[in-house]
């Protein structure tokens, strides 16, 4: 990772919006570049965001979870990523 400014708060609050409501995933996605996050489990989050979006399902926490599961990054927690 880099010294880039950065606002993880920032980050786990959309990544959280995506998750808790499914209108917000498809605006983020619109707006916002992989490349923008810089934490590499929010990065992961985030895309797991986008395949299920493009898979035709709703994001949510079940959905995303598995696909992270699905992609072999079980490491992430979304509770205590801290």
């Amino acid at each position: 990772m880099s010294d880039y400014p950065h606002d993880l708060d920032a980050e786990r609050s959309l990544l959280g919006a995506c998750l808790v409501n499914a209108t917000v995933a498809p605006l983020a996605l619109d707006r916002v570049v992989v490349e923008d996050l810089y934490r590499d489990a929010h990065r992961r989050i985030f895309e797991a965001i986008r395949a299920v979006l493009e898979g035709g399902a709703t994001t949510d926490f079940i959905t995303v979870k598995a696909e992270l599961i699905r992609r072999h990054h079980r490491e992430v927690d979304f509770v205590s990523e801290r």
